[in-house]
């Protein structure tokens, strides 16, 4: 059996039984509970992306970005920043990138990255790149 929780109530109700200082009080309140609603999703956030994605880098770790709540606005919210999400949304969303040559047993950095690459892939010394059938490989 699951135990459900509801807690409801109007501010006009709770309004009318606290005095002028409480009342001022109230938004704040809602802001710094909403702030540290966010600040604690982010955390859980940065545990969980090492156990979801492979090595992720420190640029990927540094990725999350927060709009703090205001005793005014009283929305909060957490996004990856543009660059980032341009590759992460697919590990969010889900779905395939671009199609793109991968190249096989070349070295790489403790990320899994492919040290040294300007472009999508470098070709070694002893590697052809070339479109076999329409599709690019190395």
């Amino acid at each position: 059996m699951a135990i459900q929780i509801n807690v409801k109530f109007t501010v006009k109700e709770l309004s009318k039984s606290l005095n002028r200082l409480e009342k001022k009080m109230i938004p704040k309140v809602t802001s710094d509970a909403i702030n540290t609603t966010i600040k604690q999703v982010e955390k859980e956030l940065l545990k969980q992306l090492p156990k979801k994605i492979d090595r992720p880098t420190p640029f990927t770790m540094k990725s999350f970005r927060i709009f703090r709540s205001s005793r005014f606005t009283q929305k909060g919210s957490i996004f990856f920043n543009r660059i980032q999400w341009e590759y992460m949304k697919f590990a969010v969303v889900g779905g395939l990138g671009k199609d793109r040559p991968v190249p096989v047993g070349r070295k790489t950095n403790k990320f899994g990255n492919i040290p040294g690459r300007r472009k999508m892939v470098n070709k070694g010394k002893k590697e052809l790149r070339a479109a076999i059938k329409g599709i690019d490989g190395i």
